[in-house]
């Protein structure tokens, strides 16, 4: 009889024990988690403002690259060019007939490679021929 006893008692004991094991991670689980979503929350609420203060500097630099493109046309206008060799004493012509390269472009302008015409002639200068 005494057997049955101990061995009644030890179910008891382990039945205790194995019910408060998940009850105590359950009850230690919520806190935790309540600070992970604080914590999530936060880093979101960082990421977006990060993401607002990136788009508003984009818009910045959308801008400065809009004002330099146009400044940089009105710079090589043929006026302002003129303008520069005269500011700096140069002294430049046109190219000679000799100096001039004519390069088709048929295939970019859709027309056949045998049916080329001076209308569609591209214009390059040619370096110095020795």
């Amino acid at each position: 009889m005494m057997l049955q006893r101990n061995s009644n008692r030890r179910r008891v004991q382990m039945s205790h024990r194995l019910v408060g094991l998940p009850a105590a991670i359950f009850l230690l689980s919520i806190p935790v988690m309540a600070l992970l979503y604080l914590w999530l929350g936060d880093r979101c609420e960082a990421v977006g403002r990060e993401i607002l203060a990136l788009d508003a500097e984009s818009r910045n630099l959308q801008k400065q690259c809009l004002y330099e493109e146009s400044r940089w046309m009105q710079m090589k206008s043929p006026r302002e060019i003129e303008k520069a060799m005269q500011r700096y004493s140069l002294n430049m012509v046109w190219p000679s007939e000799r100096q001039i390269v004519r390069i088709y472009r048929a295939d970019l302008l859709g027309i056949p490679a045998s049916g080329k015409t001076d209308s569609h002639l591209q214009y390059a200068q040619a370096g110095r021929l020795q």
